[in-house]
């Protein structure tokens, strides 16, 4: 039997690798076929892998089995999950998932911190959720850095929020974090999704200031502005 777990190393190990998603099942059936149990360490390298591979149905599954198998999650699995459901953009099962890894004792690092606030961006109504990640994040001593600060503003650019966009530029600017270009998109994106009337206005002075502030544009920030200006009616520039 010793074996048989030395290939069932082997298995899982390959499974880790880019591509070969398909091979989930292999391993699964050969385990079955050889009267191998998977332990936690197993399921641990079968999530990393549905996290990669942004399997989150497959990362579900396997987390439902290995606690059937009366397996106790890890925070690494319970991070794989999360990261893998993220990546599905399933947010409600993100927040079960963290919910329940609370619940079993676990806390969040600020890797995973960014990753729950990115995913209340795919339900335009979990805005106050990830304010609360980021609250939470900074009880627990960790810093935003440019990473989270853009996830939460992916959050209010999908929503067209600006006026919380914008809290988030000042919030970056006396933390001396540099917004990117990314940073600056996502604001157009939130004033160009706003129901302000004078929303054109508005992306008009966040492009000035982009351009003050030295951050370069891309195709992505003329394509916003241009699109904010023919819909207010406005000439482009």
């Amino acid at each position: 039997s010793g074996d048989l777990a030395a290939v069932m190393e082997a298995l899982i190990a390959a499974v880790r690798a880019p591509k070969v998603k398909q091979r989930f099942d292999e391993v699964q059936r050969w385990a079955c076929k050889a009267g191998v149990a998977l332990q936690m360490e197993h399921y641990t390298g079968l999530l990393e892998a549905c996290d990669a591979a942004s399997d989150w149905k497959r990362a579900v599954q396997l987390h439902s089995e290995l606690k059937a198998a009366g397996l106790p999650p890890s925070v690494e699995s319970y991070q794989s999950l999360i990261g893998a459901c993220e990546k599905g953009r399933q947010t409600e099962l993100v927040i079960r998932a963290y919910d329940e890894m609370k619940n079993n004792g676990f806390t969040a690092n600020a890797a995973l911190y960014n990753t729950l606030i990115r995913a209340c961006s795919w339900t335009k109504t979990s805005h106050r959720r990830a304010e609360q990640m980021m609250k939470g994040m900074r009880d627990d001593g960790f810093e935003p850095t440019l990473t989270t600060y853009n996830a939460l503003l992916h959050v209010y650019s999908r929503a067209g929020m600006l006026a919380p966009a914008l809290e988030v530029l000042q919030q970056m600017k006396h933390a001396n974090v540099r917004p990117s270009t990314h940073t600056y998109n996502m604001l157009l994106q939130a004033g160009d999704g706003s129901n302000q009337s004078s929303k054109w206005e508005q992306n008009l002075a966040i492009f000035d200031q982009m351009k003050a502030s030295r951050v370069p544009p891309n195709a992505v920030t003329l394509n916003v502005l241009i699109s904010t200006l023919e819909r207010s009616s406005q000439p482009t520039r």
